[in-house]
Formats: C-alpha cells, sequence, structure tokens
C-alpha cells in the first residue's frame, strides 16, 4: 500500500475527507482543518504533513485547497512541537508500522484541538496582542 492510501485509510476513520490531490479536510463548526502531503523534492517516496485551518468567520466555504489560501498552516512537527516522538516526515515503510496510526491519533487529539482555537477571530487577536501567537509555528496568510 502506498503512503497517500495508507494515510487516506487512517484519516477517514477520524472524519476526515479526502480531497483532490494529497489533501484531506474535516470540517468542524467554526472552520476547517486541513491536511497537505507534500512530497519530498530529495526523496520521492517521503512526505512531509503540512496543517492547516481556515475559520468560517472568515470564509463559510472550503474554497481553494492550495496553502497559501490557508488562514493558518505549519508543519506538523512545530505544531505538536513533540518532534523526537512524530516526525513530520512519513514515508511508505510507516504503512506496515502502528506509526501513522499514532501519528493520527495524535493529530485528532492535539493538533485539531489546537488549530481549532484560532477559528475564533477574536481569540487569535488575543493571542495576537499578548504575545502569544507564534508566527514561527503557524504562518497566517489572512491580515486580521
Amino acid at each position: 500500500m502506498n503512503t497517500i492510501n495508507c494515510f487516506d485509510q487512517k484519516l477517514i476513520k477520524h472524519s476526515f475527507r479526502k480531497k483532490r490531490g494529497n489533501y484531506w479536510v474535516l470540517e468542524l463548526d467554526g472552520g476547517f482543518i486541513i491536511i497537505n502531503l507534500q512530497r519530498s523534492r530529495f526523496n520521492n517516496k517521503v512526505y512531509f504533513i503540512n496543517i492547516g485551518g481556515k475559520s468560517k468567520q472568515i470564509s463559510n466555504s472550503i474554497g481553494k485547497l492550495h496553502q497559501e489560501y490557508w488562514h493558518f498552516r505549519g508543519r506538523y512537527g512545530s505544531l505538536i512541537g513533540e518532534t523526537e516522538l512524530l516526525s513530520e516526515l512519513i514515508n511508505e515503510e510507516d504503512c506496515n508500522t502502528g506509526y501513522i496510526d499514532d501519528l493520527v491519533c495524535k493529530i485528532n487529539s492535539i493538533v485539531v484541538p489546537y488549530i481549532s482555537q484560532y477559528f475564533d477571530i477574536t481569540f487569535f487577536k488575543k493571542e495576537i496582542n499578548e504575545g502569544n501567537y507564534d508566527f514561527l509555528r503557524l504562518l497566517t496568510s489572512v491580515d486580521y
């Protein structure tokens, strides 16, 4: 089984829907969580995991999937801050282990709630004003 299909099967169990290409979307009350697998340019069997979100307070539809249209985004490793436990990279060998299961469980239990709090623009502005928003962890493509 290839990496994309393996990752797809795991994400679907957590209510993500596969979109075109290497994109998956989880629709929540406040917005959309988007996951993208980006193939490494140095090894075509390895993928980076990009995760971001779009707030429904800004846009009610998912719209374009490309990362430049996400309201905030980051690589899995920087979002979760546990790069020693689970990397932001996955490859075909990971499909035969419990690694991708663990990864998807951490995405669902840690990253989804973390990103979801930023769907509330008031919270987002408060985090920025109080200096709690880490621009290196979550890049933003929207001027709030």
